[in-house]
């Protein structure tokens, strides 16, 4: 959840948000952290409160959300409905369910940066003074290993957020934190489980890890009030979306956007639903696939688990320390991956590049740039008319998708011209 889905009140809500809440959860950040943030503040030549501003920034938002939910308030229509594709996928796959029997964990990353983070996409290679080494994949700034990873133990670790709940606490650990804790320092699925239940986080998350050598899973679900982990080993598939399994926690997620809820539902059916129809001859090509699904057919929204905020995706085969990293602009899951390993700490082109997408129609495929390209005009630029004449021409291309149509009447309803 990043400031531009405060909508047009974001330039003036961020500072005094910032200076508020963000300060407080500051206080939590350990010393290496802090250290590391002042590091690429001083590398990149910026001001270092400023950087740490923007590294509290998704627990501060976070829980100015779940206030608002608590008072049933309600944000900018466009700025929210627009951004309903928020919602991150993963899907694992692993002993029948592989081609070779091999554990598969790939993984897109939904969330706000459409117009930046995958121009600005990087693989960083950590080795810690203390700790084992891994590779985390994310963005320039991003220093922390903790919301996508593999370390040299075989683990994987995929982060997913629960936006719209009402759990939320401050004092807790800021995210990013625990995750790459879990990345230096645990060899199993023990030892992370251990590492997750030593802390409070401040928001609503669910932890995916993998252990591709005892070929098991563990999904870790959590707010700040309860902590529930899931462990999956016989059945060789798994796949996940932004909708908690545990029924307790279920009960804190609010109904305030249903678009929202049958997004998140329909992505963790299809899914699981292609992990199963799949099974047996999955490898990585087949999992970039999944990710780069674009679901059944109607709306573009409804069950596609490629979407327009899908700014980061990863195939992870941690057996070997092979990852491959989804290239080009959202949705990222829908071009080539190319091939990086662990161990060289480098490029791997003998481990081949993954394409998806190609077969797509021409026109489809320019609707939905036309589209990806109106998202980028309104929430960061606040350009509503040219957001609005970017709709128009995704219409034209495409005039079947509802999803254009929809959103292009959204617009005309602000601009005042219905």
């Amino acid at each position: 959840m990043g400031k531009g889905s405060l909508g047009p009140a974001s330039k003036l809500v961020w500072p005094a948000l910032q200076t508020t809440l963000g300060r407080q959860i500051a206080k939590g950040l350990p010393p290496h952290v802090k250290e590391t943030i002042r590091g690429i503040a001083d590398g990149a030549g910026l001001d270092v409160q400023t950087f740490v501003d923007g590294c509290t920034m998704p627990d501060a938002v976070m829980w100015v959300a779940a206030r608002a939910m608590q008072l049933r308030g309600h944000g900018p229509a466009v700025a929210h409905r627009i951004a309903l594709g928020l919602g991150c996928t993963s899907a694992l796959a692993w002993g029948d369910a592989t081609a070779d029997g091999m554990l598969l964990h790939a993984r897109n990353f939904d969330y706000h940066g459409v117009g930046c983070w995958p121009s600005n996409k990087a693989l960083l290679f950590h080795t810690p003074d203390h700790g084992q080494r891994f590779v985390s994949v994310a963005a320039a700034g991003v220093g922390l290993g903790g919301i996508t990873a593999m370390n040299e133990a075989g683990l994987t670790l995929t982060v997913h957020q629960h936006m719209f709940t009402d759990r939320t606490k401050l004092g807790g650990t800021p995210i990013g934190i625990v995750g790459d804790e879990v990345m230096r320092h645990a060899r199993d699925l023990d030892d992370a489980e251990r590492i997750l239940g030593s802390h409070t986080p401040v928001g609503c998350w669910t932890y995916v890890i993998s252990d591709g050598h005892a070929r098991e899973v563990l999904c870790w679900e959590e707010n700040p009030e309860r902590q529930r982990a899931i462990r999956v080993r016989e059945e060789g598939t798994f796949g996940y979306a932004n909708v908690y399994l545990d029924e307790a926690l279920g009960q804190s997620e609010v109904s305030l956007y249903g678009s929202y809820w049958r997004h998140n539902q329909g992505r963790h059916a299809r899914v699981n639903a292609l992990l199963d129809e799949r099974r047996g001859a999955l490898d990585p090509a087949g999992m970039a696939s999944i990710l780069g699904d674009t679901g059944t057919g109607g709306c573009r929204i409804r069950d596609s688990i490629a979407m327009v905020m899908t700014v980061g995706s990863v195939v992870f085969r941690p057996e070997d320390g092979t990852v491959w990293v989804g290239t080009g602009e959202a949705p990222t899951s829908r071009g080539t991956f190319v091939p990086f390993s662990l161990s060289a700490q480098g490029h791997d082109p003998d481990k081949g590049e993954l394409r998806v997408g190609a077969l797509e129609d021409e026109a489809d495929r320019e609707a939905f740039e036309r589209f990806r390209q109106s998202y980028v005009a309104y929430v960061d630029e606040s350009d509503v008319g040219r957001a609005h004449a970017l709709l128009r021409e995704a219409c034209a291309l495409s005039p079947r998708q509802p999803l254009y149509h929809s959103l292009r009447g959204l617009y005309a309803l602000e601009a005042g011209e219905l």
